[in-house]
């Protein structure tokens, strides 16, 4: 039985951990995630049409 009460003194304990550590998200916080993920996917973007710019040159070439 003492192995179950250790258990659930672990289970008690990692929980705690998390609330602990917890932060509330904050404005600001939505404004910086708004911003990465807008910059991701501009980069995304970019790095796509430059594939395909390269890849229709590459076609080009190849026609001649």
């Amino acid at each position: 039985m003492e192995d179950g009460n250790a258990r659930l003194l672990d289970l008690l304990i990692q929980k705690y951990e998390q609330k602990r550590w917890y932060c509330q998200p904050t404005d600001d916080m939505y404004i910086e995630a708004r911003k990465a993920n807008m910059l991701a996917t501009s980069s995304r973007q970019t790095e796509t049409l430059e594939a395909s710019h390269s890849s229709q040159a590459v076609s080009s070439l190849t026609f001649f």
